[in-house]
């Protein structure tokens, strides 16, 4: 008979060896296991950089300039004739071919006539001068109110006319002057506007008294 299948022949495993072989494999299971993720983490080191490597992550910045421009008009220096700066709400930008015309969305009033000190500057170098007409549009909404916005004055000056137009400021503002004809012009800027002014060569008039006249900040009073 075949020693395998004779059942007188088998071994039984003392108890205690049992105890030790189920311990010595739990042992050994454990280290395998150990082994493996040692080598999983080590492996992830070089894959994944810790902190130390890697790049900090971008944020969004909580500067005020970083923050969107708040809505409404911006404010601007102004320069007046004796060297005084002030802070002044910035004008609304002039739209369309008629600079008379109240800006978009916003509500003008209309005047004829005005404070006096507008027209010192004819009429303190010409005395003899005459008032023909004087026309402003103001602003009527905040934070503009009662800011100047166009304004026309028409003056007879040794039997010419002098005419003053005030517009509000445009990208394509620009400072001449010359002749046309008998014509004399001034164009220049004055703060948050732009100036013509404009006499016939026949009043005796000058360029460079043109110039004075629009260099005057007067002209802007409300």
């Amino acid at each position: 008979m075949n020693p395998i299948d004779d059942p007188g022949t088998e071994e039984e495993l003392d108890p205690g060896n049992k105890r030790r072989l189920r311990v010595d494999l739990f042992v050994g299971g454990v280290v395998l296991i150990g082994v493996v993720l040692i080598g999983k983490a080590l492996a992830g080191d070089h894959r994944n950089p810790g902190p130390a490597a890697s790049s900090p992550p971008i944020r969004a910045s909580s500067d005020a300039s970083a923050e969107p421009a708040a809505s409404g008009p911006s404010s601007v220096f102004v320069t007046r004739a004796d060297g005084q700066r002030r802070l002044v709400p910035g004008l609304p930008r002039r739209v369309g071919d008629d600079p008379a015309a109240c800006p978009p969305l916003l509500s003008c009033f209309t005047e004829t006539g005005g404070p006096g000190p507008m027209l010192e500057p004819v009429l303190s170098r010409f005395p003899d001068a005459n008032v023909v007409a004087v026309e402003s549009v103001r602003l009527r909404d905040d934070p503009w109110v009662g800011s100047l916005w166009f304004r026309t004055l028409r003056f007879r000056v040794n039997g010419g006319e002098l005419s003053i137009r005030v517009i509000a400021r445009g990208l394509d503002a620009r400072a001449d002057s010359g002749r046309v004809g008998d014509l004399l012009f001034v164009r220049t800027t004055l703060e948050q506007y732009e100036l013509t002014v404009q006499a016939p060569a026949a009043t005796g008039m000058s360029i460079d008294d043109l110039r004075r006249i629009a260099a005057d900040d007067r002209l802007l009073t409300t």
